[in-house]
């Protein structure tokens, strides 16, 4: 299972549903309660389905998430278009017990126009507590299956 935290507006859906649905949304809706996606693929040539959850950012209850075990993968996401959504991330990554296996994604790298969070920034982060990082676009697919793929 991946369990899919960040704040508010930060493109969590959207990122989820590129990758599942391999679609993109361009209009935005508020998720008001945590849905549970399936993707099913085939790994090292056997058929697989991965389980993502994709939580309500609204409020900061997803910021007390504890992984029961170890077997549980997450992403972080954060705005690359928005300062507080990466100050709330690194907040996040102090406060919780990570898993073995995180993924930090920087949403909206095909918005270069309204860019405030650096992509070196986002390598720093990540560098610092030994986890991988990608930049992606849910508008145009850019990075999202790596980002997940790292998971699985």
């Amino acid at each position: 299972r991946i369990v899919v935290l960040g704040g508010q507006a930060v493109g969590k859906t959207a990122l989820v549903t590129r990758y599942v649905e391999n679609s993109f949304m361009s209009a935005y809706n508020h998720t008001l309660e945590d849905k549970l996606f399936e993707k099913r693929g085939m790994i090292d040539q056997e058929p697989c389905a991965v389980e993502l959850l994709d939580t309500c950012g609204y409020g900061h209850g997803w910021m007390k998430f504890r992984p029961t075990d170890n077997s549980v993968r997450v992403v972080l996401v954060y705005s690359t278009c928005n300062r507080s959504s990466f100050k709330l991330i690194q907040k996040a990554i102090y406060d919780m017990k990570l898993p073995s296996q995180v993924t930090l994604v920087g949403t909206m790298k095909d918005r270069s126009d309204a860019r405030v969070v650096t992509e070196k920034e986002g390598w720093d982060l990540a560098s610092q507590w030994g986890i991988t990082f990608f930049e992606t676009s849910a508008k145009d697919g850019t990075g999202v299956e790596q980002a997940f793929a790292s998971l699985v």
